[in-house]
């Protein structure tokens, strides 16, 4: 299930590069932003994909200690 949270986090990582440099090509300005509304974007992002990857591991149940499986 690790690899479902990496690709998750890579997916958000490449999201917001693609989304620099756009920005930094179409308007100028810094490549890197150093605000609060940049920090907080950021955890907000992290935070909503640790999300999503625990719903995943509830729905999935690798070691099925939700659902006992029978002996």
């Amino acid at each position: 299930m690790l690899r479902f949270l990496n690709l998750t986090l890579w997916g958000a990582t490449i999201m917001v590069l693609v989304d620099h440099i756009i920005g930094y090509l179409t308007e100028g300005g810094e490549f890197l932003e150093l605000t609060a509304e940049a920090t907080a974007l950021g955890f907000a992002l992290l935070i909503i994909a640790l999300v999503i990857w625990e719903i995943a591991l509830l729905l999935r149940d690798p070691r099925g200690v939700l659902h006992r499986r029978p002996s």
